[in-house]
């Protein structure tokens, strides 16, 4: 797997490979992983793969988090929009008034 494919990947996907790379990383014996040794390279190859899957993660957490402030920003503009108008009732009135005119 490519870097720039990770978007492809749900996160706990992403997730359970970074701990897998990183029990190679370590050399820590799990079933899940082939009974060898790890050469070097490969142990490189799994710390820059680890740096690109927290970058990705981090990133989707950020989007969400930012979807999520516009949402609810979006939702007080909308509910503050719905309000009727709170100020002087004359100028209330002369709003509503120009609308329904022919």
């Amino acid at each position: 797997m490519r870097s720039d494919e990770l978007y492809k990947f749900s996160d706990r996907t992403l997730t359970g490979l970074r701990t897998s790379l990183d029990d190679i990383i370590k050399n820590i014996r799990m079933e899940y992983l082939p009974k060898r040794r790890w050469s070097t390279l490969e142990k490189k190859r799994s710390n820059i793969m680890i740096k690109a899957i927290d970058k990705h993660l981090k990133e989707r957490r950020m989007m969400r988090s930012l979807k999520k402030f516009i949402d609810a920003l979006v939702m007080r503009t909308a509910s503050a929009a719905a309000k009727p108008y709170q100020g002087d009732s004359l100028e209330f009135y002369l709003i509503t008034s120009s609308i329904y005119t022919e």
